[in-house]
């Protein structure tokens, strides 16, 4: 694109950025909500979000760049992104814990340390080796989510 067409778009860079976390964002929710739509379980949510998630990171592997990068050139922006992620969450498990689907827990609490599991197995695997993270690897991060989130889990 010309210099001059970008910015017949965007004032300046810094706008055309926002603009770029905006539509990742955006891509990225309607990525997660397709994969889980037609889940039975909230278990099987779990596993269609962290495969779609991991999916979609490969498919733009700039994303953890970008969001990271959003820190230093908007830091609302920044958070937005991650919040609007944990407030879809939150409500999904707030639904499944009302359905006495999954135990009672906080789910503002158990929302960000899902999204912080997946943010780091999707580092190590599709960022830093750029592949998806081995069935093994998805097996046991979802035998930890079930152990945690079954309705009779045991309290340690």
């Amino acid at each position: 694109m010309a210099q001059g067409s970008f910015y017949t778009y965007f004032p300046n860079k810094q706008a055309a950025f926002e603009e770029l976390v905006r539509s990742l964002s955006d891509d990225l929710v309607a990525a997660l909500a397709t994969a889980t739509q037609d889940a039975a379980t909230r278990l099987d949510a779990e596993r269609l979000g962290l495969e779609a998630f991991f999916a979609f990171t490969l498919e733009h592997q700039s994303l953890y760049r970008i969001i990271r990068q959003a820190e230093f050139v908007n830091d609302g922006l920044y958070r937005a992104y991650y919040q609007r992620i944990a407030t879809g969450y939150e409500r999904g498990l707030r639904e499944a814990m009302d359905a006495g689907e999954v135990r009672e827990l906080d789910p503002k609490a158990v929302a960000w340390a899902l999204m912080g599991m997946a943010d780091f197995l999707g580092m190590r695997w599709v960022l830093w080796k750029g592949e998806l993270p081995p069935r093994a690897v998805v097996d046991s991060a979802l035998s930890l989510i079930r152990a945690g989130l079954s309705p009779n889990g045991a309290v340690l």
